[in-house]
């Protein structure tokens, strides 16, 4: 399932995002260079989840969720996630490999 507002409001970022990426990467580094190339989007996103309640955490978490399931969901054409892999910071992060 993937979100349609950030679809609808950051498609050409997050494809651009998508094609800046090396062949393979790891999700939390497509957020990190996401928030960095577009921090305004990024900051809209976030907002969207802290004016319903959510701490900055929290929110930030389920933009980064939101986000690749968008990637996942809406851009197959152009990467896919090919693992699941062990998070340093705790949990699982998925792992992806972009289609030349």
């Amino acid at each position: 399932m993937h979100n349609q507002q950030f679809l609808d409001e950051g498609r050409t970022q997050i494809e651009t995002q998508i094609r800046a990426m090396p062949r393979q990467f790891l999700a939390d580094a497509f957020c990190a260079d996401f928030e960095r190339n577009y921090p305004a989007l990024y900051e809209q996103f976030v907002g969207m989840y802290t004016s319903r309640g959510h701490d900055r955490p929290h929110a930030i978490q389920s933009v980064h969720a939101q986000l690749m399931s968008t990637v996942n969901t809406c851009f197959g054409h152009l990467t896919h996630k090919v693992a699941t892999v062990q998070n340093p910071k705790g949990g699982d992060m998925s792992a992806w490999e972009r289609v030349d």
